[in-house]
């Protein structure tokens, strides 16, 4: 809800590939690539754990979205 809020989306890929560590775990390296209007911004992060690994991504594609938003000029500059 948070990224509708900051631009338009147009699209969002999500990979997730596993890879076996030394023995019966599994390190997560997930993806994301989100294409908004503004631009696309992607974020990649290697985890123990699934959903660690995929929070952690999406923080950082939030992160990276607000900064691109800040940094856009606004369409309203005399109205401010």
């Amino acid at each position: 809800a948070t990224y509708r809020r900051l631009t338009n989306i147009l699209d969002l890929k999500l990979n997730v590939k596993e890879s076996r560590g030394g023995g019966e775990r599994r390190l997560y390296t997930v993806n994301v690539k989100l294409t908004t209007d503004d631009g696309v911004v992607s974020a990649e992060e290697s985890r123990w754990d699934l959903t660690l690994a995929l929070r952690n991504a999406l923080i950082l594609v939030e992160k990276q979205l607000k900064k691109i938003v800040k940094r856009k000029p606004s369409r309203y500059k005399g109205y401010e």
